[in-house]
């Protein structure tokens, strides 16, 4: 009798061993078929002989689309790479390509007025290019951490004060009216000088690139910092990319803008420890600073 029982258990464990063992054959096979196409979605699924398996399964899974995101956030990233250098070339050659054919005329003219104007249209090229690999340098040090900054307490209202001043001539000309509603008595945040200086001086050179109409600034709280104006062309802004980089609300590029201004914008604010956002309703396009150190 104990020899029925034991021939029985036997057969039973040589039985589910072969389950098991089919079961990890298929897995097995699964695994192979994922592995070899790497962008398939494809999970692995259960041969039921075990349910003790489905445990493994369900983590095997999970690290498959961790993978899968992983790959697709890699290829999305070596897009916008390829994307980023085509816009960069794009923009160091169209003054490039202007100098060349100035001085190709230059060496045409002999009327001594005339090379003189080409002359200074070369000059002017020149400065462009050399503006935009300054623009290109620096945007690199932000992004890679590289740009020192040195926190101190500064007062926001008076910065902004002297600021909008500098740029009283350009909002004349273009129409545009600053209207600022901060509250009375200073206004101290916790930031690098130089580089909260280059924030604000990118929002407002933003608003005189897109804006009309009135621009304004004002104090929604004690943390935050509200700047608002109305946008030429609403209908051409992906609100959701504006901080990205080398984004135009366009999508050209031109000579008013290489699509780094609000980026390096969002990566200083929060190198210092702060934050931005955007919102666009109708045509009223609003950006909101938050300080998170004061």
């Amino acid at each position: 009798m104990m020899i029925a029982i034991s021939l029985i258990f036997t057969i039973i464990l040589l039985c589910r061993y072969l389950l098991l063992r089919q079961d990890a054959q298929h897995l097995e096979t699964q695994l192979k078929k994922i592995n070899h196409h790497s962008q398939t979605n494809q999970l692995l699924t259960n041969p039921h002989h075990f349910r003790e398996l489905s445990g493994l399964i369900q983590q095997i899974n999970q690290e498959i689309s961790v993978k899968n995101l992983a790959i697709e956030e890699l290829e999305e990233r070596e897009r916008q790479i390829k994307e980023q250098f085509t816009n960069i070339s794009h923009d160091l050659r169209t003054p490039l390509a202007a100098m060349l054919g100035y001085l190709t005329l230059l060496e045409e003219e002999e009327e001594q007025s005339q090379q003189d104007y080409y002359r200074q249209l070369i000059q002017q090229k020149a400065r462009q290019l050399q503006q935009l690999i300054d623009t290109y340098y620096d945007f690199s040090r932000i992004a890679s951490f590289d740009l020192p900054l040195v926190m101190t307490t500064v007062e926001i209202n008076s910065m902004l004060t002297q600021l909008l001043a500098t740029y009283y001539t350009q909002f004349k000309e273009q129409e545009i009216r600053p209207t600022i509603t901060l509250s009375d008595g200073p206004w101290l945040i916790l930031a690098d000088e130089q580089a909260l200086q280059r924030v604000f001086t990118n929002l407002i050179q933003n608003c005189l690139k897109y804006g009309y109409g009135e621009f304004i600034l004002s104090r929604p709280n004690e943390q935050q910092l509200s700047l608002q104006n109305k946008l030429r062309e609403p209908s051409t802004l992906n609100i959701n990319q504006v901080f990205q980089r080398l984004y135009t609300s366009d999508g050209t590029r031109n000579q008013r803008s290489t699509g780094l201004g609000l980026t390096v914008t969002k990566q200083l604010l929060e190198q210092m420890g702060h934050s931005i956002s955007a919102s666009l309703e109708k045509d009223l396009f609003t950006i909101t600073i938050t300080w998170h150190q004061t």
